[in-house]
Parts: structure tokens; C-alpha cells; sequence
């Protein structure tokens, strides 16, 4: 295999791991409102709830697409792709995964910003104690 491929392969593969480390936390609710990490706007850093609703899509989105970035690094490694045959595959799903990140976070953030909208049952109201709600 082309060293070049070697690097690709890898630098893609150690993304997608910092991807679904990043996302995890988000997705669990266990990131508290911050100016480092996050899916981070005026809006959702002055209202918790907003804040706990919009990242944990951004959260499971983030980690959908590092995942899809480890498969798609170990198919290329077992395919023995070149670096040509890696880099356009990887880039569009990384660059289109997170334009779709930002589209569900936008969106998330928008469902919560509605007067009157109805409250997601998927999304129960998260404890001031930062803790999920137990399941019932």
C-alpha cells in the first residue's frame, strides 16, 4: 500500500474517533453550557434547555458521521485504495456530514425557538442538576 494511502487512511480514521469522542458527551447531555464545545449561539447559551436540545442532535449527528468515517477508513484499508481512490470519497462525506450537522442543529435549535411549539417527546426536559430524567 502507498505510504500517502497509510496517512490518509489513518488521518481519516483518528477523525472519525475524535468525532465520536466529541459527540458522545453531546448527545448524553453531560456537556454543560460553555464558550468551547458545542453547538454554541447566543441562543443556546443563555437558555439550558435550548442549549441540552440542540446539542444532543449535533451530539448524535457528530457521532453518526464519525463512525461513518471509521467504516468508510477500514473499507478503504481492506480495499488497499490508493490515495487517489481515498481523498474525494473522504472529503465529500466528511464535508457533507457536517453540513448535515449543521442543518439538524439549526433545525433542533429552530423546533425550540418556536412559540408555542409542542415539546418533543423524544426529547424530555433535562434536570437542572444535569441529570437525564429517568426512564419510564
Amino acid at each position: 500500500m502507498h505510504p500517502a494511502a497509510v496517512v490518509l487512511i489513518g488521518t481519516f480514521a483518528l477523525a472519525g474517533l475524535l468525532f465520536i469522542a466529541l459527540g458522545i458527551p453531546l448527545w448524553q447531555d453531560r456537556v454543560k453550557p460553555n464558550a468551547l464545545y458545542g453547538f454554541r449561539l447566543p441562543a443556546t447559551l443563555k437558555d439550558r434547555d435550548t442549549w441540552y436540545r440542540t446539542n444532543r442532535v449535533t451530539g448524535r449527528d457528530m457521532t453518526l458521521l464519525g463512525s461513518l468515517l471509521v467504516v468508510l477508513a477500514l473499507l478503504a484499508w481492506i480495499a488497499g485504495w490508493g490515495p487517489r481512490q481515498i481523498i474525494w470519497p473522504m472529503v465529500i462525506v466528511m464535508h457533507g456530514g457536517i453540513i448535515v450537522m449543521l442543518i439538524d442543529g439549526f433545525a433542533a435549535l429552530r423546533r425550540t425557538d418556536l412559540p408555542g411549539a409542542p415539546p418533543d417527546d423524544a426529547d424530555p426536559p433535562v434536570d437542572r442538576n444535569h441529570r437525564r430524567p429517568p426512564v419510564r
